[in-house]
């Protein structure tokens, strides 16, 4: 189904569960002229990743993207000729359903919330969730503390438990950064509550000792309980803007705001003014470093959020992976997690890195504790189900699901670090340095099982990220990194546009950078990655030409037949596009699962 237009927006206030506020209870009058769109993976070209830059991207699904987008931006789409599902009225519809529950936030006070028997059959006010951390650890038996990273902007508890004692690796988890993702505090808490087991100790304190913050974003969290279930950032004043808040995950010191992120403090991804100036990353942060200063050893960290089932780690800010040792760990325990968590309920998590497999992301806490502290088990979860509030009955199942990938992602770090335990050898590489990567960090999308690059010949031609990943089966490493000669695009005036010529369109335009890789200055920064042209048709305009943009040449290398059938295929489709006045730069799919 097309989005064709706006559905008029009315402020609907109903009756519903005293408790609730009328103000959370209006869920289209919180959601304004903004629309939820599910866009599928198989449209995300170029063009369409330009105009989606500044949108609030919710969860991935195995078809496509859900994300909340402005009018605005549909009506760019629908003039770039998208294809995408409108999914407001049902996202409203859900919203609102789960209002008129009784039990789908317990309202009777953090005190006898905190002690119910049915504590997990609902969700929980920032209140009941500390009252039940402090119960967790008065009945360990000494196995626990409480303790904070700090107060919040408005004056809350960042409040932490702390599982564990001596001279032990720490396994940190934190929840809750995204206010709106309300799933993820019920599993930290109730990962707490089983490892203490009232005083008895779960297994895994004989290894490791835990350091868990259930609300990382006590302000937003509560906000979203109060005021707007949909509020994801903190609830800092941006100067010169009435916008509130900062996206803090966004807000760390790890290639800030360059990808993934924006500038406009309006936008659910705003950065901030600079890294750490919220208080409630910059107290986490404080904390981690100075447990680290203090000797201790940070064995792993994970940022829970929702949803889309998946299991990643670095590299967010960008497609590349990190050297091959570190990721090889990381994915290993990444796919231990994963089949553990399949092992509970059924349910395929996707792993690999952020950026391949759920978007780009700068200004995460997995890349700045990776790249600044070298905490190689670094993972960004996201949980089950399609929704950011689910319905209650996915609380315990998560749970259950989540703690035992957690265990086996632990056990596996702890085994390869500490107990002499292996990683799959990474090939050796040829005389270029080209090599598939082992594993490959690619999953089949139904079953969530590895995907490796002997399995994957017929994808190279599809796939770019098969083709970066597996260049030996991809038949890719006999490439070299140089430009084009000629570089078969011309200017719109049908000369030919040689690489010296075009330099300043780098920036600009993918067909550029691929034709040209020495002359965009990319050779030197991915010595070690090899870089295939398969196909690339794309406009240059001559500054001096007023003339409606015209098609380069067509570059075809290492694909044969099939890439020349493809090109020519690709041709015919631009050219009745072009006669429609639909614009199509690119259709590489970035999404990972195959």
């Amino acid at each position: 189904m097309k989005l064709f237009g706006a559905a008029a927006v009315s402020a609907l206030l109903f009756a519903g569960v005293e408790g609730f506020s009328e103000a959370v209870k209006n869920v289209r009058g919180n959601m304004g002229t903004d629309r939820v769109i599910h866009f599928p993976y198989t449209s995300l070209s170029k063009e369409a990743r330009d105009i989606l830059a500044d949108v609030d991207e919710f969860g991935n699904t195995e078809t496509g993207t859900d994300m909340k987008v402005s009018f605005q931006t549909v009506s760019a789409l629908e003039s770039a000729g998208y294809e995408f599902d409108d999914m407001t009225d049902d996202w409203i519809s859900k919203f609102e359903s789960n209002f008129e529950s009784s039990s789908f936030v317990c309202e009777d006070g953090a005190a006898a919330c905190s002690q119910s028997n049915t504590f997990y059959e609902s969700y929980q006010r920032l209140d009941a969730l500390h009252a039940r951390l402090d119960s967790i650890a008065a009945s360990s038996s000494g196995l626990a503390t409480i303790g904070t990273f700090g107060d919040s902007l408005e004056g809350r508890d960042q409040k932490i438990i702390e599982i564990g004692s001596g001279d032990k690796p720490i396994i940190f988890f934190f929840c809750g950064i995204h206010a709106r993702e309300w799933l993820p505090p019920a599993f930290c808490t109730y990962m707490a509550e089983t490892l203490v087991n009232n005083g008895a100790g779960h297994p895994l304190l004989d290894k490791v000792k835990f350091l868990i913050c259930p609300v990382a974003n006590p302000d937003g969290y509560e906000y979203s309980h109060t005021v707007n279930n949909m509020w994801r950032k903190s609830r800092k004043p941006n100067s010169g803007s009435s916008c509130v808040g900062t996206d803090l995950n966004r807000n760390y010191d790890a290639h800030f705001c360059e990808t993934g992120a924006s500038s406009n403090p309006c936008s659910d991804t705003y950065c901030g003014t600079g890294p750490f100036d919220n208080v409630e990353t910059l107290n986490l942060k404080n904390y981690v470093e100075n447990l680290m200063d203090n000797g201790e050893t940070i064995l792993m960290n994970v940022d829970v959020h929702a949803y889309g089932s998946m299991w990643m780690s670095p590299y967010g800010w960008t497609n590349s992976l990190p050297p091959t040792a570190d990721y090889s760990r990381m994915n290993t325990c990444g796919q231990a997690a994963a089949d553990a968590i399949r092992g509970v309920n059924g349910l395929n998590f996707a792993v690999g890195s952020i950026a391949n497999v759920i978007y780009t992301v700068a200004g995460g806490s997995n890349d700045f504790f990776y790249e600044t502290h070298n905490i190689i088990y670094g993972y960004g979860i996201e949980v089950r189900e399609n929704s950011f509030q689910p319905p209650t009955s996915n609380i315990m199942p998560s749970n259950l699901e989540m703690f035992e990938g957690m265990r086996a992602a632990v056990e596996c770090a702890y085994n390869i670090e500490y107990e002499g335990g292996s990683t799959p050898t990474p090939p050796p590489t040829t005389d270029s340095g080209c090599a598939d990567l082992v594993p490959s960090g690619l999953t089949w999308s139904g079953s969530g099982q590895p995907a490796e690059c002997v399995d994957l010949p017929n994808y190279c031609a599809d796939y770019e990220v098969v083709r970066e990943r597996c260049p030996e089966t991809c038949g890719l490493c006999g490439a070299t990194c140089e430009d084009n000669d000629p570089s078969g695009l011309t200017y719109t005036n049908g000369q030919p546009a040689p690489c010296n010529e075009i330099e300043r369109y780098c920036s600009t335009y993918e067909s550029v950078r691929e034709a040209c890789p020495n002359t965009c200055g990319l050779c030197e920064q991915y010595a070690e990655k090899t870089e295939l042209l398969v196909i690339s048709i794309d406009e240059i305009e001559d500054e001096g030409s007023d003339d409606g943009a015209i098609y380069g040449a067509i570059a075809v290398a290492g694909v044969g037949f099939v890439g020349a059938v493809a090109a020519l295929a690709y041709v015919v489709r631009k050219q009745k596009q072009t006669h429609e006045g639909i614009s199509e730069n690119d259709l590489t799919t970035k999404h990972y699962a195959l």
